[in-house]
């Protein structure tokens, strides 16, 4: 994870969320700060030693990805993302396919876990989750 990729990727997202006006200062939970987090705690968690036997280096960068893309939706209308648009924006984003391609990552992978973090899982986003033909990815 040291490649200058992950890098721009992050300063993409930080950009990103401050020019939709959803940087530190906004009011809502779904904020930069929230995104930040969770990447962090992300990483850290992967870290741990219990865990740590069981992650293949890949691993690292498809939740990093994840994780900082999560709630990926710079236009949303309210404070909660809808995993619909998020999805649809990390589809649609040149910039993300960019970053995603420069990182070696298969986007439709990055989507998939970012699809798996919705509760309660079920319903349309778990039918759907994974395949590629139905729109979703």
């Amino acid at each position: 994870m040291e490649k200058p990729c992950y890098t721009r990727m992050l300063d993409y997202t930080i950009k990103l969320f401050e020019s939709q006006g959803l940087g530190k200062d906004y009011y809502g939970y779904h904020n930069i700060t929230h995104e930040l987090e969770v990447t962090y705690v992300s990483m850290i968690v992967l870290n741990w030693k219990s865990i740590l036997n069981n992650v293949r280096p890949d691993d690292f960068k498809y939740l990093y990805a994840a994780a900082l893309f999560h709630d990926f939706d710079p236009q949303k209308s309210v404070d909660k993302p809808h995993e619909d648009n998020v999805i649809r924006f990390l589809t649609h984003d040149g910039s993300v396919k960019q970053l995603c391609h420069d990182a070696e990552l298969d986007l439709n992978i990055v989507k998939a876990l970012i699809l798996r973090t919705t509760y309660p899982w079920g319903g349309k986003l778990q039918r759907t989750c994974g395949k590629t033909n139905s729109g979703m990815l």
